[in-house]
């Protein structure tokens, strides 16, 4: 019964293409340490926010300066890419910030991960898409956490990202962007 079912899951997961892995976010903390563990990969699309922090030079990484705020520049990127798998860190940070001026960091975090997932849904919709967050989107308790914890920002920093995870799910429940 159980291969049954597993086919049943695998014939619904679409193929995934032989292209690149993208990386959004490529320049910052978390993406410069993922960047060195797909070192030994064969593709590698990095971007990073144009004006923003410059990506190292000595990689061997095909960089690109993509504002994830223009719908247009991300889906020309997305389609010029095609990668086969997304690691999504791009955002804007900072609980400080995020309390003086909530709209740039919604505009980065929510209205950024939709025009990446618009764009994935149009170009490579096989593609695979890690969307990060934190852990402070979720309500938290006594018990361990997963994905399937009530969304309950604590304040106005996660309610940012909150805003992107809850773009990725809202795109995944209407079959938009695969799981």
């Amino acid at each position: 019964r159980d291969a049954v079912r597993l086919e049943a899951i695998a014939r619904r997961i679409p193929r995934m293409t032989a292209g690149p892995t993208l990386v959004t976010g490529a320049s910052g903390f978390v993406g410069s340490h993922l960047l060195d563990r797909l070192a030994d990969e064969a593709a590698v699309v990095a971007w990073y926010r144009p004006g923003g922090q410059p990506p190292d030079p000595t990689r061997p990484i095909d960089w690109r300066a993509v504002d994830l705020t223009v719908a247009d520049d991300v889906r020309a990127a997305v389609e010029e890419a095609l990668p086969s798998r997304i690691f999504h860190l791009a955002g804007a940070p900072g609980v400080d910030t995020s309390w003086r001026s909530v709209v740039p960091h919604l505009r980065a975090n929510a209205l950024g991960t939709h025009h990446l997932l618009e764009a994935v849904r149009h170009a490579t919709p096989t593609c695979r898409v890690l969307v990060v967050s934190s852990a402070q989107v979720y309500q938290m308790g006594d018990e361990p956490i997963d994905e399937a914890a009530p969304l309950v920002p604590r304040c106005c920093l996660p309610r940012v990202p909150s805003s992107s995870t809850r773009t990725h799910v809202g795109h995944r429940a209407n079959g938009e962007v695969p799981g």
